[in-house]
């Protein structure tokens, strides 16, 4: 698949334990090679130390793509030790696609604040409870017309400040008193959809770390 390129970041995670690795953690490294029967990526480090994966350990690996989040299990064919420390894994023969959606996805919980362009002055407090590169999902306590353009400023990491088309709106079931706007991103330069990218694939780590995802 066109998705393995040299220099890809992916993660790691031994699907059974050993004396070097604990089972649940997730490793992130990056492709240095790609063959026709198989990947090398580069070793892995966890607190300043090469994490070595015993020849015959089954890994699954998470590979995040331009539109989607992919995922695999291989298993560890040899160690390379020149130029650089290597493992070298089998060929994935079936890659699955976690996300059908344009952009990965994933809840969160950030305050935030809105500026409605009748109101310029007057800033609506609420949380952003779904994010990804291209909208987000928010929780506010005043309704609002869909086609709207607003000003949405994330008080929290990733510290997003931009224009956004509100898509729909609908009352919150289980929290009287609130709506739901489903929000598209407007105006976002490349970089900064990188960087929020990055922001949820970080977050994604986190959660396969804790056994959360």
């Amino acid at each position: 698949m066109d998705i393995f390129k040299v220099n890809q970041k992916l993660e790691v995670q031994p699907l059974s334990s050993s004396l070097l690795t604990k089972r649940k953690q997730v490793y992130t490294t990056y492709i240095t090679e790609v063959g026709r029967e198989t990947l090398s990526i580069a070793v892995p480090m966890y607190r300043r130390q090469y994490v070595y994966f015993p020849r015959g350990q089954r890994l699954k690996v998470w590979v995040p793509g331009p539109t989607a989040l992919y995922t695999f299990t291989t298993r560890v064919v040899k160690h390379v030790s020149h130029p650089s420390l290597q493992l070298v894994i089998e060929y994935p023969s079936e890659v699955v696609r976690c996300q059908r959606r344009r952009h990965v996805r994933i809840e969160v919980l950030i305050p935030a604040t809105v500026e409605l362009p009748d109101s310029p002055d007057e800033c609506l407090e609420g949380h952003v409870v779904d994010f990804s590169a291209g909208g987000a999902k928010l929780i506010m306590k005043k309704t609002c017309e869909p086609d709207t353009v607003i000003k949405l400023t994330l008080l929290q990491a990733p510290h997003l400040q931009t224009e956004a088309r509100v898509l729909r709106v609908g009352p919150v079931e289980e929290k009287r008193g609130h709506w739901e706007w489903a929000v598209e991103f407007i105006g976002l330069t490349e970089q900064e959809r990188d960087e929020l990218a990055k922001f949820i694939f970080a977050k994604q780590r986190e959660m396969r770390r804790k056994g959360l995802l």
